[in-house]
């Protein structure tokens, strides 16, 4: 990797800690953390036992990717370093980071409930990712306001944990497996 790959790989580290931030500094009136406005929605209460995640579906079908092309999955696990000390909720999603920081775009996503955590790790599978340069981010929700585990995104607070994969490049159509990372 030569110098100016690392300096653009740092720079997009940066910006999506920032824009993860920025998301957070806003709370609603009722308690809770607002989501990002996104077409990923998490109808399912429980994640399926590998961590699938639908893929995104859309209000605003300008939002979608083209139906020409073919979207890919990634698989892999995400270590919770402060289990069980910590309790919460993880939120996990990929961020269209070519519309950071003007819009937070989730791509694909999974909500693991706080009582679906067991162990100190947890195998996620999030389907729908558009091809390209994508990376998985991590919330984990530990503290109030706690983020409503029906939307596909957390913004984070001053408490709560965040991690991030490695960017990993997504090919048409395959699986990228063995993403793993923790969350501190």
């Amino acid at each position: 990797m030569n110098e100016n790959s690392t300096v653009k790989m740092k720079f997009g580290v940066v910006l999506v800690c920032v824009a993860v931030l920025f998301a957070g500094c806003s709370h609603g009136g009722n308690g809770k953390k607002e989501a990002a406005p996104s077409p990923a929605k998490s109808g399912a209460s429980a994640p399926a036992p590998a961590g699938s995640a639908n893929p995104p579906t859309a209000a605003n079908p300008s939002q979608q990717p083209a139906p020409a092309i073919s979207m890919a999955a990634m698989a892999g696990e995400v270590k919770l370093v402060d289990f069980p000390r910590k309790k919460g909720s993880l939120f996990l999603f990929v961020l269209d980071e070519d519309k950071l920081p003007d819009q937070i775009y989730v791509l694909a996503s999974a909500v693991f409930k706080t009582e679906d955590i067991k162990e100190k790790s947890v195998k996620f599978r999030l389907e729908g990712v558009a091809p390209g340069m994508r990376r998985v981010t991590a919330v984990w929700d530990t503290s109030k306001p706690f983020c409503d585990i029906s939307v596909p995104y957390c913004s984070l607070s001053s408490k709560d944990a965040v991690g991030q994969s490695p960017i990993v490049k997504i090919i048409p159509g395959a699986e990228e497996t063995g993403v793993s990372f923790s969350v501190r």
